[in-house]
């Protein structure tokens, strides 16, 4: 049950289930816009929010990783 339960949880997700303002931005820029340069950079900008150098700099709970997690691997599938 809680690995069909996990299974669910990592589908790609066409929107963005989280509030994050910041990763809303970012998610809009890399599904949005058709210039590869800014695709990029929104890309790189998105791995340092969420996965900052410094280990506690990060204040993203596990659901919003997951949220981000599930609509980037949906971003991929379709837009990049």
């Amino acid at each position: 049950n809680t690995q069909k339960q996990q299974q669910q949880l990592l589908r790609p997700s066409p929107i963005y289930t989280g509030n994050d303002s910041r990763l809303i931005v970012l998610f809009r820029k890399i599904g949005q816009k058709r210039d590869p340069i800014t695709k990029v950079r929104a890309l790189e900008e998105l791995t340092s929010v969420v996965y900052p150098p410094s280990v506690d700099a990060s204040a993203f709970t596990r659901p919003e990783k997951i949220a981000a997690l599930t609509h980037l691997l949906y971003l991929h599938e379709t837009k990049l």
